[in-house]
């Protein structure tokens, strides 16, 4: 009974973490949930407002820590869980992460909970598509070092942006709305409306259609990058590979 007990309150812990790990105070939006490659995530709105406040998602490692991703309309970042952890709540901790071998950044991982903290990602197109197309990141703290293998970040990294550009008008400066990564550049109809908009927002519910379709299915996939899309395949909304075919979902 006891450790029933200690298990169901990692969990609420965590569900805090996932509505706290970027601005504190937010609330899970209904039915918003999605499933991709082993990550689950979920939409979020302000406890203040009931504004959009943002996307997350997380998986539990081997190690017992959960790796968890969110991004909001101005922001992106990475969370770390573990209900073993006792830290100081508010404070920064200094740390160095690397993708792969790329070169290391010197963050501050702020403790939003006092087990777990939230990290700053800097907001490109470049650091986003380093962990949805890399194979490990590597997190190094003041006594130890923690390494996550990027298992089905390719795809459920895309979820993610999608969850957000479902959910709000992202700024022009953010990575996840048009140009980068997930839209192509706006182009305007002869009423003055913007194409572009609408194709973002239904390629957003095409890939998450079809992300939990496979995903629920336990299919291997993974979604091909716009610059690596066959010209035959461009006008579709969403394209993804299996290991033994390519799938789409057309307008």
């Amino acid at each position: 009974m006891r450790h029933q007990f200690k298990l169901e309150l990692a969990a609420i812990t965590l569900a805090l973490l996932l509505g706290k790990i970027l601005p504190v105070g937010a609330a899970e939006i209904p039915a918003s949930q999605f499933n991709v490659s082993g990550w689950s995530g979920s939409a979020y709105n302000s406890d203040s407002d009931g504004s959009f406040s943002h996307c997350a998602m997380s998986a539990t490692y081997n190690s017992g820590i959960t790796l968890l991703f969110s991004i909001g309309s101005d922001f992106w970042r990475m969370g770390l869980y573990n209900s073993n952890w006792n830290l100081v709540e508010g404070q920064a901790y200094p740390i160095i992460y690397w993708v792969d071998n790329t070169p290391p950044q010197q963050v501050s991982a702020v403790a939003v909970a006092t087990q777990g903290v939230s990290i700053l990602l800097p907001l490109t197109a470049v650091e986003f598509n380093l962990f949805r197309y890399g194979n490990q990141v590597t997190i190094v703290a003041a006594s130890q070092t923690f390494q996550f293998n990027l298992t089905g970040t390719s795809s459920s990294l895309f979820a993610l942006g999608a969850c957000a550009v479902n959910h709000t008008t992202l700024a022009s400066s953010n990575p996840f709305a048009a140009p980068n990564p997930f839209v192509t550049p706006p182009q305007t109809n002869m009423n003055g409306g913007d194409m572009a908009a609408e194709r973002a927002r239904l390629q957003a519910e095409a890939t998450t259609v079809a992300a939990n379709i496979l995903g629920n299915a336990g299919i291997a996939f993974s979604f091909i990058p716009p610059d690596k899309i066959p010209p035959t395949l461009k006008s579709y909304l969403a394209v993804w590979a299996t290991p033994n075919a390519l799938g789409d979902l057309s307008p």
